[in-house]
């Protein structure tokens, strides 16, 4: 790129598997060269359209050759990222991000999806049967009470998953939903029962942590989470990167 007698200085990609279907840090390097480039639809599989991905590439579109989507959608799974990320990534692609959920010992991406009222992810009831429990007694909680996530498949035939313990903290939403759908929902995922930090007695989440470092202009969203023992106690320190001027 940019060498040789003959430099590449742009392109135009029908396909759609520019991102998705190589890899995808050489993929980054590559657009970071390039003077120009056009896809038509740069990230068409949900199921590796991570944020990590993408959120560095938003950066790229605000220099003068980059044109925002009109009207199109994104979605979003494999990783979670903030309130504050999903809303930047959504302005600055000029999209309209929704999540999806799964994990490859149900099926994948599609156990849950988000619709356009955002107001969480509907589950593939027809699929699914899923509960919140107390990670702990393993007690089975109620609608809105924050737990961890236990999926039952009812259609898998080869490989059935029978109260499968998924480790991801959220919520179930039994409530009507603004479009229509009758399906329950999940909330967004808050953290995971194996990742939960537990500072003086307090339960922290690196979600949380993100979601803090993202709502500061003069901070990327990249960090480093320290927690060491002072005079008897946790700290947490928390090492970020500023901005390039």
């Amino acid at each position: 790129l940019g060498e040789g007698e003959y430099p590449l200085k742009g392109g135009i990609n029908e396909s759609g598997s520019f991102m998705n279907m190589s890899n995808a840090t050489l993929a980054w390097e590559a657009l970071s060269k390039l003077d120009f480039w056009v896809d038509i639809n740069l990230w068409s599989c949900p199921n590796n359209g991570t944020a990590d991905y993408v959120f560095p590439c938003t950066h790229w579109l605000e220099t003068n050759t980059g044109r925002v989507s009109q009207g199109a959608g994104g979605i979003f799974g494999a990783e979670p990222c903030s309130e504050n990320m999903r809303q930047e990534i959504a302005d600055k692609l000029g999209i309209q991000y929704c999540d999806v959920y799964g994990l490859s010992e149900i099926m994948g991406p599609g156990v849950a999806m988000e619709c356009a009222e955002r107001g969480g992810l509907h589950i593939a009831e027809d699929q699914f049967y899923c509960e919140i429990i107390d990670p702990e007694t393993l007690e089975v909680l109620p609608d809105g009470e924050v737990g961890e996530l236990v999926i039952t498949t009812l259609t898998r035939e080869c490989s059935p998953m029978i109260r499968y313990r998924t480790r991801d903290v959220t919520t179930i939403n039994a409530e009507p939903c603004a479009c229509g759908r009758t399906h329950r929902k999940i909330g967004r995922l808050l953290g995971r029962t194996d990742d939960m930090l537990i500072i003086r007695g307090t339960n922290v989440f690196p979600s949380q942590i993100e979601d803090v470092l993202t709502g500061i202009e003069e901070v990327t969203p990249h960090y480093h989470i320290i927690v060491e023992t002072r005079g008897g106690m946790d700290a947490l320190i928390v090492e970020t990167e500023l901005r390039p001027e």
